[in-house]
């Protein structure tokens, strides 16, 4: 009788925790999904207007909450502009540019436009926890702000306000922002006497 009620019990916690597993991951894939369609709606961070400078080699200028986006890596010469109905990609050094449609906020929803989608990472955290047990989220100070900070055994990532603001990848800091601002100078056009190329605008959904 003892052993019977022992088992019972144990089935009974685990089934618990099990449907505790289930709503703690439905609920972070609704989050992240809300997320994702508001980003793609225009509404990329969750502030109005700023510039947030990398290393002195990568800048990122927005307004109205990212619907309008420039970031410009001068170390390459290359810059990428995105709007609500287009996306242009670059050459600085060159003068030269090709487009793309910004079709239903893709380009607002990738890596290139520097968006950090917290609840797109407390999902995966969450599930590579589940798996491995490796994932972790705590704070990080990056440029004087207190950030959602995400980390594994090989990755670290940060992000304010849904703003990119470090990546580590092993021992290597791909960027780290050192100065945020409450202002832009871009006009988020492409510049005069630029010659357009055609279409093309490399598109990349990876935030890793």
């Amino acid at each position: 009788m003892k052993k019977t009620f022992k088992f019972a019990a144990m089935t009974a916690l685990a089934t618990l925790a099990l449907t505790g597993c289930v709503t703690t991951t439905v609920l972070l894939t609704d989050a992240a999904n809300k997320e994702e369609a508001e980003i793609k709606s225009g509404k990329v961070f969750e502030i109005q207007i700023g510039t947030v400078t990398y290393d002195g080699l990568l800048t990122l200028e927005f307004k109205d909450y990212g619907k309008y986006i420039q970031v410009t890596n001068y170390a390459k010469g290359t810059a990428l502009i995105i709007r609500p109905d287009s996306a242009f990609s670059l050459d600085t050094y060159n003068k030269t540019y090709t487009a793309s449609p910004n079709t239903q906020g893709r380009f607002y929803y990738s890596d290139q436009s520097m968006v950090f989608p917290e609840a797109w990472f407390d999902l995966q955290t969450w599930v590579g926890d589940l798996l491995s047990n490796d994932n972790e989220k705590e704070k990080k100070n990056v440029a004087g702000k207190e950030c959602a900070a995400f980390i594994t055994d090989r990755y670290e990532y940060a992000g304010y306000k849904r703003i990119y603001m470090y990546k580590k990848f092993g021992s290597n800091v791909s960027f780290k922002a050192n100065d945020f601002r409450s202002t832009y100078e871009s006009n988020f056009e492409v510049p005069q006497g630029y010659k357009r190329l055609g279409e093309g605008v490399a598109y990349s959904s990876d935030f890793r």
